[in-house]
């Protein structure tokens, strides 16, 4: 009976699996992270433009950029004499601008999401694999 462990040692933590658990986790991370960066830098140049474009359009100065630009058109094209307007009302080109804008705005949000939805798709399953070690 004295060679069984006391409660006391049963429930202690056992310092060197702590300490190879917690370099496993750091391991982890920074092969995440390093995921993520090689994600990115496999990014073509048409994906990076889509990512940015995505981001402007998705940001309030993109707002205020547009409120300002139409209504300094409609401002412009209603106030001006006759003659000078260049799109009189119903801005008929102002809606065509408009529609080719919105054509191109959701292809580069589509393209944006497509390749975040890939970098998702790898993240999800190296979590999976990382979830089935842990159980291990």
């Amino acid at each position: 009976m004295a060679d069984s462990p006391t409660s006391s040692e049963a429930t202690r933590p056992n310092p060197t699996a702590a300490a190879d658990s917690s370099a496993l986790v750091q391991a982890n991370v920074k092969r995440i992270a390093g995921l993520e960066a090689a994600e990115h830098a496999k990014a073509t140049p048409a994906e990076r433009v889509a990512d940015a474009i995505a981001g402007f359009t998705g940001s309030m100065r993109f707002v205020w950029a547009s409120v300002a630009l139409i209504g300094g058109w409609i401002v412009l094209n209603l106030f001006l004499p006759k003659a000078e307007r260049v799109d009189p009302f119903p801005f008929p080109l102002l809606t065509l601008i408009l529609s080719v804008e919105a054509i191109f705005l959701s292809i580069f949000i589509l393209m944006s999401q497509n390749r975040a939805a890939t970098v998702s798709d790898k993240r999800s399953h190296l979590d999976l694999q990382l979830n089935l070690l842990s159980e291990q």
